[in-house]
């Protein structure tokens, strides 16, 4: 059995994301931040370091935190201060990360609204952030002069929004999942909506769960549900905006909690479930997706996975209970993929 570096937390935890920092230079560090979600006792942030040349997995830092953490989303920026978006239940926190991590971040807008996902530009702009609450998504603005208004707020009207994503290469446009309308493409410059038609049941009668674009291949994204699928949809832009299904994987026997392509090579996929299981497949175009790897010493539900800020080749899954496994791309696959990209 392939045993991978584990770190347990002492508290239950929610939150996942990779580490965007100035001072991540080198490939075989990858830094992960999770959050506590305990509603007894003050909760924490901690800062993982992960070193593939050793394989060691070490908690390198712990930020205190007073609410329970339901969401974690660091910007994608190298070039400026690092921000970080933390959601709980009564507010949305945006934290400037100090060049000493060591150091507590420093709170730099709270709003008292329950915000359950954030989205940065991925460009790396860090200027204002997307932010969905219940049925609407608001652009929120960073700017000094504006900060913390909601400069476009869009209302879905199919019901509260399950998941969302924004286009890679457009972060005007956000793709997102209503319980009565099914997916839709909103474009926040016109504050409209393309509803993709016959997909409030394409995850049968449970919904959507989340929701991603892969960025090598415009207009192609994916989707996960309480059905245990993933699919893989193509937009067709023609008299209208129209959405097929291209892919379709059992991926999971319970419900799919995340999904995420890799942000350089579209083939290779995670998902995570409340099966207990994080999966890496390989979709390979023009053949059967295949499971390369399965995690599955967590004991509990896996509800969020990663891939590093500084590799293609890391990622990383978080189950309810606290406990972050950290694995690779098989070495063969990852050849196999360099390989072609010299052809």
């Amino acid at each position: 059995m392939n045993t991978v570096p584990a770190y347990g937390l002492d508290l239950q935890a929610r939150s996942l994301c990779p580490l965007y920092h100035s001072s991540l230079n080198s490939q075989d560090c990858h830094r992960f931040l999770i959050g506590t979600a305990s509603t007894s006792t003050e909760n924490r942030i901690h800062l993982l370091e992960y070193r593939d040349d050793t394989k060691s997995l070490e908690c390198a830092t712990v930020w205190t935190h007073n609410d329970p953490i339901s969401g974690l989303w660091c910007s994608p920026s190298l070039t400026s201060d690092s921000l970080l978006a933390v959601s709980g239940a009564q507010k949305l926190e945006i934290f400037r990360l100090s060049e000493n991590l060591v150091e507590e971040p420093k709170c730099v807008l709270a709003l008292k609204k329950a915000y359950r996902h954030a989205m940065w530009d991925l460009d790396g702009l860090q200027n204002e952030l997307k932010a969905v609450q219940q049925n609407v998504l608001s652009t929120i603005s960073l700017d000094s002069s504006k900060l913390g208004k909601e400069i476009v707020n869009f209302a879905a009207e199919g019901g509260n929004i399950r998941c969302a994503t924004l286009a890679p290469y457009d972060p005007t446009l956000c793709l997102l999942s209503c319980d009565e309308d099914g997916l839709q493409l909103v474009d926040l410059r016109t504050k409209k909506s393309s509803p993709f038609a016959n997909t409030k049941y394409c995850h049968g009668f449970g919904y959507t769960t989340a929701l991603d674009f892969d960025r090598a291949k415009p207009g192609q994204f994916m989707s996960s549900g309480t059905d245990g699928y993933v699919y893989v949809h193509d937009i067709r832009y023609n008299t209208s905006c129209t959405v097929a299904t291209v892919r379709e994987i059992k991926a999971h026997e319970h419900t799919i909690n995340g999904c995420l392509f890799n942000p350089f090579h579209g083939e290779l996929v995670l998902s995570c479930s409340s099966d207990q299981t994080l999966k890496l497949w390989d979709m390979e175009q023009d053949s059967e997706a295949k499971c390369i790897r399965r995690l599955a010493d967590y004991g509990d539900s896996v509800v969020g996975l990663c891939w590093s800020s500084t590799s293609p080749w890391v990622f990383a899954g978080l189950s309810y209970n606290g406990k972050l496994l950290v694995d690779t791309v098989p070495n063969e696959k990852k050849m196999s993929i360099l390989l072609d990209e010299k052809k």
